[in-house]
């Protein structure tokens, strides 16, 4: 019987535990969503973390995944908390100086359709 308890507190535990984290991601993608359209071309990497916090996908030197624009150094990729089965991700590139160069939000990262796009 104390066995059953102890197993029953620890998975009670661990779902909370995993509730809580799927929240979190939904909250912080809620402000993504929300904060998005407020990144304009010429802000700078700090400005934009400030707006959107540190992305959950890709951070780093620009990829392949997104179709970087000519004189990408560094992408910002944000994703919904269940990418790849919902496949929605806000990308931000910037040039070598740390300015953002374009922002683009897509359904899919290979894909060449854009939801929306700005700059």
């Amino acid at each position: 019987m104390q066995k059953r308890k102890i197993i029953g507190l620890v998975c009670t535990g661990l779902l909370a535990i995993v509730g809580l984290r799927v929240a979190i991601s939904f909250t912080q993608f809620h402000a993504v969503e929300k904060n998005f359209a407020k990144v304009q071309a010429g802000q700078p990497r700090s400005s934009v973390i400030d707006r959107l916090g540190k992305p959950n996908y890709h951070e780093g030197k620009c990829g392949d995944d997104f179709s970087p624009p000519p004189n990408c150094a560094q992408e910002f990729a944000y994703s919904h908390p269940f990418a790849p089965l919902d496949p929605e991700y806000f990308v931000v590139w910037f040039s070598p100086d740390g300015r953002v160069i374009l922002t683009q939000h897509r359904e899919s990262p290979d894909s060449s359709f854009v939801v929306a796009s700005g700059n």
